[in-house]
C-alpha cells in the first residue's frame, strides 16, 4: 500500500514541469522567455482537446521539442492554405483528414510557424505535456484557456 502511494506521490511530482519558451510562432499567446507550467496527466489519459496548447517532439529528423496548439484531434477533416516563404499564402487549399490517434498542431503566428502544415499530423505517442499557465513575468501570469479561433 505504501508502495502504491509512493509512486502515485512521484508520478504526479515528475507530472508537472515548467519551461520557458523562445519563439515567434505563438505570439501573441506567448513571449520569449514566458515560463510556463505544464502537465502531461491529459496526455497519459488521453484527454487533449482541440484548442489545448501541447508540447511535443518533431516528428521531422531535428527531435526539436515544440510548442503548438491543436486545431484538430483523430477523425477531424482540416483545410489548410499552403505557405510560400517568399510569397506567404498560396492560393492553394489543401484538405485531409486527421487520422486516429494522431493530433493536428499549428502555432498562432501562423506565418512564423513550422508546423502540421508542413510536417503533418502529429502521433499521439509525440505529445509529452499540455500547458496549462504561464508563470512568468508576473505581469503575464494567466492560466490558459482552451480556444480556437
Amino acid at each position: 500500500m505504501a508502495k502504491a502511494a509512493v509512486h502515485k506521490a512521484r508520478l504526479l511530482c515528475s507530472s508537472i514541469g515548467y519551461f520557458r519558451l523562445m519563439g515567434p510562432s505563438m505570439r501573441p499567446t506567448f513571449d520569449d522567455f514566458n515560463i510556463v507550467l505544464a502537465e502531461k496527466i491529459s496526455i497519459l489519459r488521453g484527454k487533449v482537446a482541440r484548442g489545448d496548447i501541447v508540447m511535443f517532439v518533431s516528428p521531422e529528423p531535428s527531435r526539436k521539442f515544440l510548442t503548438k496548439r491543436v486545431k484538430a484531434v483523430g477523425g477531424d477533416v482540416v483545410s489548410y492554405a499552403t505557405i510560400s516563404r517568399a510569397r506567404g499564402y498560396t492560393d492553394l487549399k489543401k484538405t485531409l483528414v486527421v487520422p486516429n490517434g494522431h493530433v493536428w498542431v499549428q502555432g498562432d503566428n501562423l506565418l512564423y510557424s513550422r508546423d502540421s502544415r508542413h510536417f503533418g499530423a502529429v502521433p499521439y505517442a509525440y505529445l509529452c505535456f499540455r500547458v496549462f499557465a504561464v508563470v512568468w513575468p508576473l505581469r503575464d501570469c494567466r492560466l490558459m484557456r482552451n480556444k480556437i479561433e
